[in-house]
């Protein structure tokens, strides 16, 4: 997926090769999702570059920056990019899981 630019952007860009807010927030954040290896993990690095982010029916939808909202969709971050790390997500919370509650069978069987 790319980054959608507005006409002010592009002209910028062009004239003045200069990169706009946008472009800068979706280089960092496209970097950010390639070393994360899940969804909190993610979140984490976004929250560790001072960028806040926001949820939609609580699902990660982008991130705050001065009053200001963008899409991770629009900074050019796919969606299969976030389902993988969501994927991700789950399996290590189910892994975190089954590894509670074999801690849990174990204190149990040691009594």
């Amino acid at each position: 997926m790319t980054l959608r630019l507005t006409r002010n952007e592009q002209e910028m860009k062009k004239k003045r090769n200069v990169l706009s807010k946008k472009e800068e927030l979706s280089q960092v954040v496209k970097k950010i999702a390639k070393k994360s290896k899940s969804l909190m993990n993610f979140e984490e690095k976004l929250l560790e570059h001072n960028l806040n982010v926001y949820y939609r029916k609580n699902k990660l939808c982008g991130i705050n920056i001065e009053g200001k909202k963008y899409r991770l969709t629009t900074l050019g971050i796919d969606n299969n990019q976030i389902k993988t790390l969501t994927k991700e997500q789950e399996r290590l919370n189910q892994l975190l899981l089954v590894r509670s509650m074999k801690n849990i069978d174990k204190e149990l069987n040691k009594n």
